[in-house]
């Protein structure tokens, strides 16, 4: 999933991204992907976009 796809999810549908983790984890899992650490890197893209979000709204 490329960045502005992650975006796009998020923004759609917060609740549903969180839950993405385990699909991925199960669906790599022969590639050493870990729920644990798919739900990190989920989570860090979810704080960057949360980050920029804060950001354009204090420019208002």
């Amino acid at each position: 999933m490329e960045a502005l796809d992650f975006a796009k999810a998020y923004i759609d549908d917060p609740d549903e991204v969180a839950k993405l983790a385990a699909g991925i984890a199960a669906q790599h899992g022969d590639k050493n992907f870990s729920r644990d650490g798919v739900e990190r890197q989920v989570a860090w893209r979810i704080g960057l976009i949360c980050a920029v979000k804060s950001f354009l709204l204090s420019l208002q």
